[in-house]
């Protein structure tokens, strides 16, 4: 059976840099269908300290993505510090308190859906805001956004919606997300997602940097402030 498996390891007592081998614990396993793409993306902890995973829709059922009883498609978020489920061998982390679903009405661990290939994401270590890669299907790449103070579930659209465009039939719904940059085919087929500039070249700060894998181009974009809610 194919799963994507988020473990967690010690590090050697004499090389901090250096995980231990033998005390690898598979903290959440997510199963996968046997297709080859899709899959997941990044491990990333936000400023907080919650562990963010984004996986894709798993390359053979796009619907999976706007479904909350699936962890594919989704921006998964957990907490690693601690086992909230002792009696449960497979999970290995706590929930955060303001998850969507922390409550009911989905799988907890969500934390945003209506993704189809996240790769990948980043936070921005200034403002906490999540930035998302979001591979297109044949028409629209994206970069989507996520508030750092965002409590409510955040739908990015798909299997509905191919960045700003309708996909699959949907219909556009208040309750999507647009994405705050797309760019179309004639530009580049494959978006890899970057990071904001937070370094020491001034023209680059406050820039979202990134690149596509099928035109090998790099762009940035400025984070302004007045997007920052």
């Amino acid at each position: 059976t194919s799963a994507t498996e988020i473990r967690k390891y010690q590090v050697m007592s004499d090389n901090y840099a250096r995980a231990d081998t033998t005390t690898a614990d598979a903290i959440l396993t997510i199963p996968q269908p046997t297709a080859t793409n899709h899959k997941g993306g990044t491990l990333m902890f936000d400023t907080s300290g919650r562990m963010l995973i984004s996986m894709g829709d798993g390359g053979s059922n796009s619907a999976n993505a706007q479904q909350n009883t699936t962890l594919l498609g989704k921006i998964l978020r957990i907490d690693p510090s601690t086992d909230a489920y002792p009696g449960d061998p497979t999970k290995d982390y706590a929930i955060p308190a303001a998850n969507p679903f922390a409550s009911g009405g989905g799988l907890a661990e969500i934390y945003a859906n209506g993704l189809r290939n996240p790769f990948r994401i980043s936070v921005d270590p200034v403002t906490g805001d999540i930035f998302i890669a979001d591979v297109g299907q044949s028409a629209l790449e994206e970069i989507d956004r996520i508030a750092a103070n965002k409590t409510t579930l955040t739908n990015f659209g798909w299997d509905q919606r191919e960045g700003s465009q309708p996909y699959n039939g949907g219909a556009d719904n208040t309750a999507f997300t647009p994405p705050v940059i797309e760019y179309g085919r004639t530009i580049g087929t494959s978006i890899t997602g970057g990071v904001v500039y937070r370094g020491p070249i001034e023209d680059l700060q406050g820039q979202y940097i990134f690149g596509d894998f099928g035109s090998d181009a790099l762009w940035s974009a400025p984070i302004r402030s007045e997007e920052h809610t």
